[in-house]
Protein backbone atom coordinates (compact mmCIF):
# COMPACT_ATOMS: atom_id res chain seq x y z
CA UNK A 1 0.00 0.00 0.00
CA UNK A 2 1.26 3.37 -0.44
CA UNK A 3 2.79 4.64 2.08
CA UNK A 4 1.40 8.29 1.91
CA UNK A 5 -1.83 6.65 1.63
CA UNK A 6 -1.31 5.07 4.87
CA UNK A 7 -0.54 7.89 6.48
CA UNK A 8 -3.02 10.17 5.21
CA UNK A 9 -5.06 6.95 6.92
CA UNK A 10 -3.78 7.23 10.20
CA UNK A 11 -3.48 10.94 10.65
CA UNK A 12 -7.36 11.02 9.18
CA UNK A 13 -7.93 8.62 11.56
CA UNK A 14 -6.28 9.98 14.58
CA UNK A 15 -7.86 13.22 13.84
CA UNK A 16 -11.10 11.48 13.85
CA UNK A 17 -10.37 10.62 17.64
CA UNK A 18 -9.64 13.85 19.05
CA UNK A 19 -12.39 15.73 16.74
CA UNK A 20 -15.44 13.61 16.58
CA UNK A 21 -15.25 10.79 18.93
CA UNK A 22 -15.70 13.09 21.87
CA UNK A 23 -19.48 13.82 20.01
CA UNK A 24 -20.37 10.02 19.85
CA UNK A 25 -20.03 9.82 24.10
CA UNK A 26 -22.86 7.83 25.92
CA UNK A 27 -22.61 7.56 29.34
CA UNK A 28 -19.29 9.31 29.63
CA UNK A 29 -17.59 6.30 27.08
CA UNK A 30 -16.50 7.23 23.92
CA UNK A 31 -15.35 4.89 21.12
CA UNK A 32 -10.99 4.25 20.51
CA UNK A 33 -11.13 4.53 16.72
CA UNK A 34 -7.51 4.31 16.22
CA UNK A 35 -7.88 0.93 18.56
CA UNK A 36 -10.38 -0.61 16.35
CA UNK A 37 -8.79 0.48 13.42
CA UNK A 38 -5.79 -1.15 14.15
CA UNK A 39 -6.84 -4.21 15.85
CA UNK A 40 -8.85 -5.06 12.32
CA UNK A 41 -5.50 -4.25 10.40
CA UNK A 42 -3.43 -5.98 12.52
CA UNK A 43 -6.17 -9.44 12.01
CA UNK A 44 -6.73 -9.06 8.12
CA UNK A 45 -2.62 -8.61 7.03
CA UNK A 46 -0.69 -9.55 10.38
CA UNK A 47 1.86 -8.05 13.03
CA UNK A 48 4.08 -6.38 10.50
CA UNK A 49 1.51 -3.97 9.25
CA UNK A 50 -0.45 -4.13 12.82
CA UNK A 51 2.89 -2.96 14.59
CA UNK A 52 3.28 0.21 12.43
CA UNK A 53 -0.42 1.27 11.69
CA UNK A 54 -0.66 1.71 15.73
CA UNK A 55 2.74 3.24 16.25
CA UNK A 56 2.12 5.83 13.09
CA UNK A 57 -1.92 6.17 14.50
CA UNK A 58 -0.52 6.41 18.39
CA UNK A 59 1.64 8.98 17.55
CA UNK A 60 -0.52 11.11 15.33
CA UNK A 61 -2.96 10.75 18.38
CA UNK A 62 -0.50 11.99 20.82
CA UNK A 63 0.11 14.67 19.00
CA UNK A 64 -3.48 15.85 18.22
CA UNK A 65 -4.88 14.92 21.83
CA UNK A 66 -2.09 16.45 23.66
CA UNK A 67 -1.04 13.65 25.99
CA UNK A 68 2.26 13.03 26.79
CA UNK A 69 4.30 11.33 23.66
CA UNK A 70 3.88 7.74 23.62
CA UNK A 71 0.89 7.37 25.94
CA UNK A 72 -1.63 6.08 23.27
CA UNK A 73 1.17 5.01 20.59
CA UNK A 74 2.57 2.30 23.41
CA UNK A 75 -1.28 0.46 23.39
CA UNK A 76 -1.61 0.63 20.02
CA UNK A 77 1.53 -0.61 19.01
CA UNK A 78 1.55 -3.54 21.36
CA UNK A 79 -2.31 -3.84 20.48
CA UNK A 80 -1.16 -3.70 16.42
CA UNK A 81 0.97 -7.16 17.42
CA UNK A 82 -0.68 -8.54 19.51
CA UNK A 83 -3.82 -8.90 16.93
CA UNK A 84 -1.52 -9.63 14.31
CA UNK A 85 -1.20 -12.80 16.23
CA UNK A 86 -4.85 -13.72 15.39
CA UNK A 87 -4.12 -13.12 11.55
CA UNK A 88 -3.23 -16.98 10.86
CA UNK A 89 -6.29 -17.86 12.50
CA UNK A 90 -9.00 -19.85 10.65
CA UNK A 91 -12.07 -17.51 11.97
CA UNK A 92 -9.99 -14.25 11.71
CA UNK A 93 -12.62 -12.57 9.22
CA UNK A 94 -15.49 -14.20 11.15
CA UNK A 95 -16.91 -11.68 13.60
CA UNK A 96 -16.46 -12.96 16.74
CA UNK A 97 -12.80 -12.73 16.34
CA UNK A 98 -12.33 -9.24 15.64
CA UNK A 99 -15.16 -8.76 18.31
CA UNK A 100 -13.07 -10.51 20.92
CA UNK A 101 -9.99 -9.64 19.64
CA UNK A 102 -11.11 -5.22 20.30
CA UNK A 103 -12.29 -5.87 23.67
CA UNK A 104 -8.55 -8.11 24.78
CA UNK A 105 -6.96 -4.90 22.89
CA UNK A 106 -8.95 -2.11 24.65
CA UNK A 107 -8.10 -3.47 27.71
CA UNK A 108 -4.30 -4.04 27.28
CA UNK A 109 -4.05 -1.06 25.90
CA UNK A 110 -6.09 1.19 29.24
CA UNK A 111 -3.73 -1.21 31.26
CA UNK A 112 -0.51 0.38 29.37
CA UNK A 113 -2.11 3.94 29.72
CA UNK A 114 -2.79 3.33 33.41
CA UNK A 115 1.00 1.72 33.13
CA UNK A 116 2.60 4.71 32.02
CA UNK A 117 0.69 7.72 34.10
CA UNK A 118 1.61 5.83 37.35
CA UNK A 119 5.19 6.15 35.82
CA UNK A 120 4.66 9.62 35.47
CA UNK A 121 3.69 10.05 38.68
CA UNK A 122 -0.19 10.54 38.19
CA UNK A 123 -2.85 9.63 40.36
CA UNK A 124 -4.20 5.77 39.17
CA UNK A 125 -7.32 4.34 40.13
CA UNK A 126 -7.14 0.69 38.31
CA UNK A 127 -9.78 -0.92 39.68
CA UNK A 128 -12.65 1.79 39.36
CA UNK A 129 -10.86 3.04 35.86
CA UNK A 130 -11.06 -0.67 34.50
CA UNK A 131 -14.86 -1.24 35.86
CA UNK A 132 -15.94 2.65 34.93
CA UNK A 133 -14.28 2.70 31.69
CA UNK A 134 -12.26 0.37 30.64
CA UNK A 135 -14.68 -2.14 30.00
CA UNK A 136 -17.56 0.05 28.98
CA UNK A 137 -14.68 1.39 26.29
CA UNK A 138 -14.55 -2.01 25.19
CA UNK A 139 -18.32 -2.41 24.92
CA UNK A 140 -18.74 0.45 22.75
CA UNK A 141 -15.43 -0.63 20.65
CA UNK A 142 -17.00 -3.83 19.62
CA UNK A 143 -19.96 -1.99 18.38
CA UNK A 144 -17.72 0.05 16.30
CA UNK A 145 -15.59 -2.59 14.93
CA UNK A 146 -19.06 -4.55 13.53
CA UNK A 147 -19.43 -1.18 11.41
CA UNK A 148 -16.28 -1.03 10.59
CA UNK A 149 -14.47 -4.36 10.04
CA UNK A 150 -16.30 -4.82 6.80
CA UNK A 151 -14.93 -1.54 5.22
CA UNK A 152 -11.32 -2.49 6.44
CA UNK A 153 -11.82 -6.00 5.19
CA UNK A 154 -12.40 -4.70 1.60
CA UNK A 155 -9.80 -2.12 1.95
CA UNK A 156 -7.62 -4.84 2.95
CA UNK A 157 -8.42 -7.23 -0.51
CA UNK A 158 -8.11 -4.53 -2.58
CA UNK A 159 -4.54 -3.76 -1.40
CA UNK A 160 -3.92 -7.55 -1.22
CA UNK A 161 -0.30 -8.20 -2.15
CA UNK A 162 0.89 -4.09 -1.30
CA UNK A 163 2.81 -3.79 1.75
CA UNK A 164 4.00 -0.45 3.18
CA UNK A 165 6.99 0.78 1.52
CA UNK A 166 8.18 2.28 -1.84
Amino acid sequence: MNPYAVAALLVCTAALQVIVTPHLTVAGIRPNLPLVVVTAWGLLRGSGEGIWWGLGTGLATDLFAGTPLGLFASGLTLSGLVAGMGERQVFRTHIVMPALMVAVNTVLAGLIAMGVMKLLDWPVRFGTTIATSILPEAAYNIVVMFLLFPFLSWLSRKTEGETIGY
